[in-house]
């Protein structure tokens, strides 16, 4: 299980790092 987690963490790290997170902010603020 904790293999499982760490990957998940990995992935959630990846996508902040392609800027995923920015975008979600943007469209926070827009609304």
């Amino acid at each position: 299980m904790i293999e499982e987690k760490t990957e998940g963490l990995i992935v959630l790290r990846s996508l902040h790092c392609c800027g995923v997170e920015r975008e979600q902010t943007t469209k926070v603020n827009l609304v």
